[in-house]
């Protein structure tokens, strides 16, 4: 059965859970915020969006400053209890599970054990339809190198699996008047120091011209080769391989592609 507009698209995505702490009304009050994420690295900015219904939406256009705990998975029974009730109703400080601690550069405490607790003063409020984001500078953050694994929230709450493998290149290709770009990726786990072999085919794949190039600072392919042009109109596949994954190949169109 297909999707539709009508299903609950935003379950099947993913997001780390978020502790949101903020002082309103004289008050500490923590929120389970499911989606929190970096919205920007320099300045490095981060973004909470808080339903209409929640009792912080309507005191959060008081709030200067807060903190956010991107919760490790360790936390799944807290994240639980702060989005379980409200802070009109219960006050979630008084629950021994919360620890707070004292606050660098914001007058709001942070909670440990998470992934990293971030400070933040209040940047910017957008109103959405039924939300509001609130985007924070990240003025300070708590957390070690070696960070525990992230909580995940795709409808359930989930554990970080296995790191995916990637067995095979994958390649794309441009030809501008300098020549014939040629862009690959390969799997990270590749030695930085084992090349890229590049071999260019004409329409009876047979070989016109093959290469080898070294991976650039991210272990990724990016060469321009320019041939003579009666070798050049004969291309029409480009394969490119690396230490035994599966080779990529991509298309060289007859009518080249030019910028405008």
């Amino acid at each position: 059965m297909d999707l539709t507009l009508s299903d609950p698209l935003w379950k099947r995505g993913t997001s780390t859970v978020g502790l949101l702490v903020t002082h309103v009304d004289r008050r500490l009050n923590v929120m389970s915020a499911e989606w929190s994420y970096f919205v920007a690295k320099d300045p490095m900015m981060v973004a909470v969006l808080i339903h209409e219904s929640n009792w912080t939406a309507e005191r959060v256009a008081h709030v200067d400053e807060f903190t956010l705990t991107f919760c490790s998975q360790s936390q799944a029974h807290i994240a639980d209890f702060c989005g379980s009730f409200s802070a009109h109703d219960l006050d979630k400080g008084s629950s021994d599970a919360l620890q707070f601690l004292e606050s660098d550069s914001v007058s709001v405490p942070w909670i440990p054990g998470g992934v990293m607790a971030l400070e933040c003063t209040t940047h910017q409020r957008v109103a959405l339809p039924h939300y509001t984001m609130v985007i924070g500078n990240v003025v300070g953050v708590h957390g070690k190198q070696e960070s525990p694994p992230p909580l995940v929230k795709h409808d359930a709450m989930f554990a970080l699996g296995e790191r995916v493998p990637r067995s095979s290149v994958v390649v794309g290709t441009h030809w501008p008047d300098e020549g014939i770009l040629i862009g690959a990726v390969a799997s990270p786990e590749v030695s930085s120091d084992k090349p890229y072999d590049v071999s260019l085919i004409d329409e009876e794949n047979s070989l016109l011209h093959q290469t080898s190039a070294e991976a650039n600072e991210y272990g990724d392919l990016e060469i321009a080769i320019r041939l003579p042009e009666e070798v050049a109109s004969r291309v029409r596949r480009v394969c490119v391989s690396r230490d035994g994954l599966e080779p990529g190949f991509a298309s060289v169109s007859k009518q080249r592609n030019r910028r405008h």
